[in-house]
């Protein structure tokens, strides 16, 4: 399971706000192992990501 650092490379990957490298990096450091590497070099969202706007959408309703 991907830590704090690795879980935010994650989410940044899948939203397009940084590279490969950055993922090739939290790999290296094992922030991520390598499914997570895997599932996010398939285009995959990480385990537990919820969209901006679903968040902010259930936000509003409460």
């Amino acid at each position: 399971m991907a830590n704090t650092y690795g879980y935010r490379i994650l989410v940044m990957y899948y939203e397009g706000r940084t590279g490969e490298a950055s993922l090739d990096r939290a790999l290296q450091l094992t922030w991520i192992n390598q499914g997570e590497y895997d599932r996010a070099l398939t285009g995959e969202p990480p385990v537990g990501y919820i969209p901006p706007q679903t968040f902010q959408a259930a936000a509003t309703e409460v």
